[in-house]
């Protein structure tokens, strides 16, 4: 099926004290049905035999891996864009000032205040761009001491009650405790706080993909072969409240 049903609960059971005798609380879940729509995404690419035989380097090969490739950045593009456009805007700013964080800060506890005021979950998560992480990792206190502190480097700049990060690897950093998520698929400048915690429920943000990989065929009349690479992807949004945009400046 090119769409499938996705449910949200749109009212919750209830519980509160019960007086001996009396009868308990009663409500009714109601759930509501929300259509997500699957989009294809693809790309191919005619080979001659010539070039399969001749090729030093397995051209077949190359191209293969090249495709896959350009899936996975197609696929986190749609992802992004889809993200973004789910994000609700938090009201806050970051504006970056190298030895004052405090802008940083307030920014992030205002958004996860607004994710928790509606929700009671909190972020997990921050999705940016490029140079939204370099301002992380450029982030220094009043003593210009790395906030979020390089773990394992020396004279005993490392982790802090704040995070940590290993080094120039994005995935390393913990600031506050969220997990950084960077792409430059993302505009200059974003900034976006989320509670999607991995297989979990509760993800306000869901991601499905089913990859279906190479289809081929022979063309015997041009003496080749289509390759094609492909699969199936669709994005919802569960709760857009606990997808927090922070204006950065």
């Amino acid at each position: 099926s090119k769409t499938f049903t996705k449910t949200k609960i749109s009212q919750h059971t209830s519980v509160s004290t019960q007086t001996e005798g009396s009868a308990v609380t009663s409500q009714k879940m109601t759930l509501s049905a929300n259509t997500v729509t699957k989009s294809t995404q693809a790309g191919g690419v005619f080979i001659s035999q010539q070039d399969i035989d001749f090729t030093a380097i397995p051209a077949l090969e190359t191209i293969i891996n090249d495709l896959t490739g350009e899936y996975m950045i197609r696929t986190d593009d749609v992802c992004s864009d889809a993200l973004v456009a789910a994000a609700t805007a938090s009201g806050s700013t970051w504006t970056f000032s190298q030895t004052d964080p405090s802008s940083l800060v307030d920014a992030l506890y205002d958004a996860a205040r607004e994710m928790a005021e509606d929700t009671n979950y909190f972020p997990t998560h921050i999705y940016c761009s490029p140079n939204v992480w370099e301002k992380l990792g450029r982030q220094l206190d009043a003593s210009k001491r790395p906030l979020f502190g390089y773990v394992g480097a020396n004279n005993n700049i490392n982790t802090n009650g704040l995070g940590g990060s290993t080094g120039l690897n994005y995935n390393s950093m913990n600031p506050l405790g969220l997990e950084v998520v960077v792409s430059n698929n993302f505009a200059s400048g974003t900034m976006i706080v989320a509670h999607t915690p991995k297989g979990s429920p509760t993800s306000a943000f869901s991601f499905y993909e089913d990859i279906r990989g190479i289809m081929s065929n022979e063309d015997a009349e041009l003496l080749g072969r289509n390759v094609t690479f492909y699969g199936y992807i669709a994005t919802f949004a569960n709760i857009p409240v606990c997808i927090q945009a922070i204006t950065t400046a």
